[in-house]
């Protein structure tokens, strides 16, 4: 592992060092502009040296910086798959763990939690797990979202986090959504309403969106709805559900990456400590929420 953290800070340097030349390309490709016209004595800084001066040298730094990223982006991928992987095995033997990979666009627009909007693009998803675990069929990753500006030009994170796809334990055709009271409603067709529950508490903690009213009642049982509550307390109102087509959509929208692997963070055994415990995140909500319970599935 020592030799994967070494590699990453020499990667780090790089970056920085290649970064800091990019901001200091100005004054290098004017002082070579100038050194130029004191060797050939000629009158004044001339404007077209200096210009392919600046750029010559800008672009060089940003070849060197897009590198060196690249190859760290292949260095984390490398550490995952040594390091991570057979842990992850190891844990939950019934899954496998992809982290070059992610989870298709429409699953995000199946669940209508994350919108994937012809003004918005998936930044990035990876770190897919794919499989069983106490019997429950699951699809996880990480997952950011940007939305594009009017102009194409500014980007502002709209989620950043954990996206989850459980198989749930009741059979159902309807979609029933539960959003932070702050967050934006996603683009619903009209059959769509916004219910409210018996349960004060629970109105207060989410928007509730459904397509079916009357199978709302039976998917979320009193039981569930306080489950459902803690929940929310445990992730700081950070969290919202999908019931669409008995699948169990979870979206965590922390403002980071699980499994990241950041600038200038170590890649130590407390690092795949911190990996590891936030995997035990997804055996944790299988287990609160009761998933592996099959008394409604058919047989």
């Amino acid at each position: 592992m020592k030799e994967f953290d070494q590699r990453k800070a020499d990667l780090d340097v790089g970056i920085s060092l290649s970064g800091a030349f990019m901001l200091v390309s100005p004054l290098i490709g004017y002082f070579i502009a100038w050194a130029v016209q004191k060797i050939f004595k000629t009158e004044g800084i001339s404007a077209t040296l200096l210009g392919f001066s600046v750029i010559t040298l800008f672009f060089m730094g940003l070849i060197l910086n897009m590198s060196k990223r690249s190859k760290r982006d292949e260095l984390a991928i490398e550490f995952k798959n040594t390091i991570i992987k057979p842990k992850i095995k190891a844990m939950y033997p019934g899954v496998e763990y992809y982290p070059e990979k992610g989870l298709p666009n429409k699953t995000f627009a199946d669940s209508k939690l994350i919108s994937i909007e012809s003004t918005l693009k998936v930044y990035s998803s990876s770190d897919l797990i794919v499989g069983d675990i106490h019997g429950v069929s699951l699809k996880a990753c990480d997952a950011e979202v940007i939305p594009m500006s009017s102009d194409r030009a500014l980007y502002n994170t709209n989620f950043c986090g954990r996206f989850y796809e459980f198989d749930f334990f009741k059979e159902f055709k309807s979609n029933l959504i539960l959003l932070q009271p702050g967050q934006k409603k996603p683009l619903l067709y009209q059959e769509y309403k916004e219910i409210d529950y018996e349960s004060y508490d629970f109105n207060i903690e989410y928007k509730i969106f459904s397509n079916d009213s009357h199978e709302a009642f039976y998917i979320i049982t009193p039981h569930l709805m306080e489950r459902l509550m803690e929940l929310d307390k445990m992730f700081k109102d950070q969290i919202s559900f999908s019931f669409n087509n008995s699948k169990l959509y979870i979206a965590i929208d922390k403002g980071q990456r699980f499994l990241d692997t950041s600038f200038f963070t170590q890649f130590d055994e407390s690092k795949v400590n911190d990996m590891l415990e936030n995997l035990s995140e997804i055996e944790n909500v299988i287990e609160f929420l009761n998933l592996d319970n099959t008394i409604f599935k058919k047989k």
